[in-house]
């Protein structure tokens, strides 16, 4: 008996993570009845890694903006679902609002889910749970490019010698005991690790922190406060403390004097920023932890100490390493184009720390024309212009130019999408996933929605402009130049 059988779709999407099912969920709405599609998920249910999220974990920022376009996630006050500081959904409820958004694709009949399985790219192929080869016959290829990672899917990035400490990922801590916990890493896992250990009543005295290198947070309470219902004075604030220093330090500096991000200590400056959202009261809490360590990264484990890139530290018998190293936003890069023949790569540099939103918009860009170099004009990078390069290395490590470069980026897309014409700039406006919506913004607060793009328009050229001639004094150069034509779609078949 044959065991191999063949699917033919539209669109075959690669992982069932954010940016796939929000790229999915827009399609659905924007093309044609006919339009078919195949996803292939190596997790047992759609979310990507939030199926092996620590238990503890939350999103940093509002559940109101979260996921996809068409299915809310957050909280409402009347008919406005609105973008609340202290709405952050928790990782089991960001998993059953992705399984609800699944099950609301399949039962339009134009969307087939295989979970568990692991797609061949050389075979065109994946073997079903019922053990059946299927060979997939699509026209395009959708992968995403933010592979985020967190400790549980990998073992540790280092060596760790045999009658060494013990070492877990993070999602060991609620379960763990120990006579002193070492977290290594200061990104988000890292930093929410050491709040979850100071919240469950651990002693910060039984708590070292290994900081590579420290990074600057942003200030939730204030970035998203109640009082102004919007993310827009934030933008303002970012534009105008940019657009007033030479350097971007010193205008990070400005935004922490301005209450709008904050640091561990004032003795150490950082140059990064991952975009990790935190309350001023987290800060404070983090700040009570004295056992901090700035030796660079762990390069290895050893029985009786850890070895860093710029020294050693010795470990106590009984002590507990929790790894929270992987870098959630390593995998994002920019030096690629979006649309090549047969082949969609979800960028998530259309809007800065919003996949969902960049992913809808590709969504929409990919019905707006079938020539592949048309599409790739709405995107700031491209493989002949790459952005977020720094040092030679194009993954984004959450550098303070890249971080400027990627501001760039979303302004670039933003007036192609504006000069498309109305219809599009409707779309990128309105969609539930921007966060400055009409559907998160009260009432009372319209005016500051219709004026305040155009107000901030007028300063986003200027922004535009600086950053092109390089104008920070801490930053490379950003090649403006325009790209390469790409060739057009070519139909691709197993």
């Amino acid at each position: 008996m044959d065991s191999t059988s063949k699917l033919a779709c539209d669109y075959l999407c690669i992982g069932a993570g954010t940016a796939t099912m929000s790229f999915v969920d827009s399609m659905l709405t924007l093309s044609t009845d006919s339009t078919s599609f195949v996803i292939v998920n190596k997790q047992p249910a759609p979310g990507g890694h939030w199926n092996v999220a620590y238990p503890f974990v939350t999103l940093h920022q509002p559940s109101g903006a979260y996921g996809v376009c068409s299915e809310p996630l957050g909280k409402f006050k009347g008919r406005r679902e609105f973008l609340s500081p202290t709405d952050l959904a928790t990782g089991s409820e960001v998993l059953e609002y992705y399984s609800r958004v699944m099950a609301k694709f399949v039962a339009t009949g134009r969307v087939r889910f295989y979970p568990s399985v692991t797609y061949d790219f050389d075979t065109r192929s994946f073997t079903d749970a019922e053990g059946q080869v299927k060979t997939v016959c699509f026209t395009t290829l959708v992968t995403p490019e933010s592979y985020v990672t967190v400790p549980s899917m990998r073992p540790p990035p280092f060596p760790v010698e045999e009658g060494a400490a013990t070492i877990k990922p993070v999602n060991a801590l609620p379960t763990e005991e120990a006579s002193r916990y070492v977290v290594l890493g200061c990104g988000k896992t890292g930093t929410d690790a050491v709040l979850h250990l100071l919240r469950r009543g651990v002693d910060q005295r039984q708590i070292s922190w290994v900081v590579p290198r420290d990074t600057w947070y942003l200030l939730r309470e204030k970035i998203w406060s109640p009082a102004s219902g919007s993310i827009l004075p934030f933008k303002l604030a970012f534009t105008n403390a940019l657009l007033r220093s030479d350097s971007i330090l010193g205008a990070f500096k400005a935004l922490e004097r301005a209450g709008y991000l904050g640091r561990l200590t004032l003795d150490h400056e950082p140059v990064q920023c991952r975009g990790a959202l935190i309350t001023t009261a987290d800060l404070h809490l983090l700040r009570t932890v004295q056992d901090v360590v700035r030796l660079g990264r762990v390069t290895a484990v050893r029985p009786n100490r850890l070895e860093l890139e710029k020294g050693t530290m010795p470990l106590e018998p009984g002590s507990l390493l929790v790894d929270c190293t992987a870098c959630g936003t390593g995998g994002y890069t920019a030096n690629y184009d979006v649309w090549s023949p047969g082949h969609i790569r979800l960028s998530s540099n259309l809007t800065l720390f919003n996949p969902s939103h960049s992913s809808a918009l590709v969504a929409y860009i990919e019905t707006t024309s079938t020539d592949a170099a048309a599409k790739n004009k709405f995107i700031a990078h491209s493989a002949a212009s790459p952005l977020l390069v720094v040092d030679g290395s194009p993954n984004f490590h959450g550098h303070l130019s890249q971080l400027v470069q990627g501001v760039y980026s979303e302004l670039k897309t933003m007036r192609a999408i504006q000069a498309h014409g109305k219809k599009s700039f409707n779309f990128y406006f309105a969609a539930r996933t921007n966060y400055v919506a009409p559907c998160h913004v009260p009432l009372r607060k319209t005016l500051w929605v219709m004026f305040g793009p155009a107000r901030l328009d007028k300063k986003a050229t200027r922004l535009m402009r600086k950053i092109e001639r390089v104008g920070f004094e801490d930053m490379p150069p950003v090649d403006p130049r325009p790209r390469k034509a790409a060739a057009s779609p070519a139909r691709m078949v197993a």
